[in-house]
């Protein structure tokens, strides 16, 4: 498919409502293309259309690996599907026999914590077969960070400030959850110590996967409508170069 190249696709792309591709036969996705599709569907809160691209490989006999249940998962955690989140945990395991992994807890957790199922996510978390890492323990503070429960806010960011005193994430998790609290002299206290320690916010992230050398960037910037514009800008592309 050429050389080695990183690409943001701009807006110049037709409406998914046109895209008969997106909603299956006649012009059916390429198989190697659906893994990563069902991952950038999913960065970006489109989780029913991850749902669709899942079904058509079930149904083309294409199987499921890790990498497309992080998609899946991830799918569940920003479009709120939780009863779904549940389902893919249990059958990546028992229909797939695929083991889950820590990105797939730290997802099951993404999925639980942005639903307001804190007690249940931590209640997961301590029956984890492994030790959790940051992006587990993470997952859970975010969800700390959007209902307001501060004591374990606090505990965890704390605690996670600890093991990655570098990473930004949890510092301004941490003055979010002050701010939400109005305890507005610790959010000053945070704020200096990232000074101190010279660490600033980064700017708004991007997903990047890549096929056949191909490196594909899409910015988190933008508004639904253009990001599902880049989307399939990016799935007629390799379709056609496929």
């Amino acid at each position: 498919m050429g050389s080695h190249t990183s690409q943001p696709w701009g807006r110049t792309s037709p409406s998914p409502l046109h895209f008969p591709a997106a909603m299956g036969s006649p012009d059916p996705i390429c198989p190697s293309v659906r893994p990563p599709l069902i991952s950038v569907l999913a960065l970006h809160g489109f989780g029913n259309e991850a749902f669709d691209i899942f079904k058509q490989m079930e149904t083309t006999g294409v199987k499921p690996n890790h990498v497309t249940f992080v998609g899946l998962l991830s799918a569940c955690a920003h479009s709120g599907l939780v009863e779904r989140g549940r389902w893919c945990f249990d059958v990546m395991k028992r229909v797939y026999v695929i083991e889950p992994q820590l990105y797939h807890y730290a997802c099951m957790v993404d999925i639980l914590s942005r639903a307001g199922l804190i007690d249940e996510a931590e209640r997961f978390i301590r029956s984890m077969p492994m030790k959790p890492d940051a992006f587990v323990w993470g997952a859970l503070l975010g969800g700390c960070q959007i209902h307001g429960k501060v004591e374990l806010g606090e505990r965890l960011a704390q605690y996670l400030i600890g093991l990655e005193p570098l990473n930004h994430a949890f510092y301004v998790n941490l003055c979010d959850i002050y701010a939400k609290a109005n305890r507005f002299d610790d959010v000053k206290r945070i704020k200096s110590l990232m000074k101190e320690r010279g660490i600033k916010k980064e700017v708004p992230g991007s997903s990047m996967i890549e096929i056949d050398g191909i490196v594909l960037e899409f910015s988190v910037r933008g508004s639904p409508d253009v990001v599902m514009e880049e989307v399939l800008l990016v799935l007629y592309q390799l379709n056609n170069d496929i």
